[in-house]
């Protein structure tokens, strides 16, 4: 069989052909800078604008940053000093406060003193009045019991010890006798023989 030489190299050409145009379409429709330079010459160009606004943007907000950290430090620093300042006010008043109760307690102290004195002088002589009212009460009590006879305590304690003897004698004299009782409780009664 015999191939035409030239069909075949003219459907080549156009298979080469075709495939550049679609490289080229497909270049051109991708935006790749390949076949637009001025395209990517502006693009580089936006770039360095954007970076140096960026850049300029950065710089303002490092300096906005410093500024407005020396301002928070002088504001600090002025709040600080104004706290001492009112620490230091508070301290003196304190202190002078302390100093007019050490004066007023200093010039209470001989009045304190004094009604101490006076309050240990009235204990005194309230104990020794309440003493000596308890004695004369004694005294007045032993006079009555020394005007009778029957209050005194000899008088009893003699009077005690005559009855024991008496109720000795009464018992050596009368034996007892015990009975035991049916009925009743169970306990045994005691009858003396002067009861028979």
């Amino acid at each position: 069989m015999s191939v035409n030489t030239s069909i075949t190299s003219a459907v080549v050409v156009l298979v080469v052909v075709m495939l550049i145009a679609g490289i080229a379409m497909g270049l051109a429709l991708s935006g790749s800078d390949l076949v637009n330079p001025h395209r990517s010459k502006a693009q580089a160009k936006a770039m360095q604008q954007t970076a140096a606004i960026a850049a300029d943007m950065q710089r303002a907000e490092l300096e906005h940053y410093q500024a407005m950290s020396e301002i928070e430090q002088e504001a600090a620093q002025a709040a600080h000093q104004q706290e001492g300042a009112f620490i230091a006010e508070q301290n003196a008043q304190a202190l002078a406060a302390q100093r007019r109760r050490d004066e007023l307690e200093l010039a209470l102290l001989p009045l304190r003193e004094l009604a101490f004195t006076a309050a240990g002088a009235l204990a005194i002589l309230a104990a020794g009045g309440g003493l000596a009212y308890y004695l004369v009460c004694l005294g007045r009590a032993a006079q009555a019991r020394a005007g009778d006879p029957w209050q005194s305590p000899e008088l009893r304690i003699a009077m005690r010890r005559i009855a024991q003897a008496n109720e000795r004698l009464a018992r050596e004299a009368h034996p007892v006798v015990t009975v035991s009782a049916f009925g009743g409780n169970g306990r045994a009664r005691e009858i003396s023989e002067n009861w028979r």
